[in-house]
């Protein structure tokens, strides 16, 4: 590659990065999503002074430790809504990372009446598609 190509190339592998800089959200990628900021900004501060736990969906969690923690802010992941039937608590927020979780769990994550907050490639998985319905061009 010469010289010349290799500075290109260097330049485009950090537009993504230049961009979110500017304050223009973009997925990985480099693909600008919608993005609420008014929506984000407003969960600032609404918990000051509150406990918060993150609840981790490991083997070792038992159903008598989600009871202890209804009142207080708590933030769950992905499928932990499976405990739900067995148990009356519900976390605050359920977050989901993982794409892998995010594609095999669509509906199911999609039905949770939670506040969510998803990484950006859960999102474009798990969220309607804003161009939907809408004719290009």
């Amino acid at each position: 590659m010469s010289d010349w190509a290799g500075q290109i190339t260097g330049k485009l592998r950090k537009l993504p990065q230049w961009i979110a800089w500017r304050g223009i959200p973009v997925t990985p990628s480099g693909v600008q999503m919608v993005f609420n900021r008014r929506r984000l900004a407003a969960l600032r501060d609404r918990h000051r002074g509150r406990r918060c736990f993150v609840i981790g969906n490991g083997p070792s969690l038992t159903l008598a430790d989600l009871e202890r923690l209804r009142g207080d802010v708590t933030i769950a992941a992905n499928k932990i809504y499976l405990a739900f039937p067995r148990v009356a608590w519900r976390p605050t927020y359920l977050v989901v990372i993982d794409e892998v979780t995010a594609a095999n769990n669509r509906r199911d994550l999609r039905a949770q009446r939670l506040a969510k907050l998803y990484s950006w490639e859960a999102a474009a998985l798990l969220l309607p598609d804003p161009r939907a319905g809408k004719k290009l061009g």
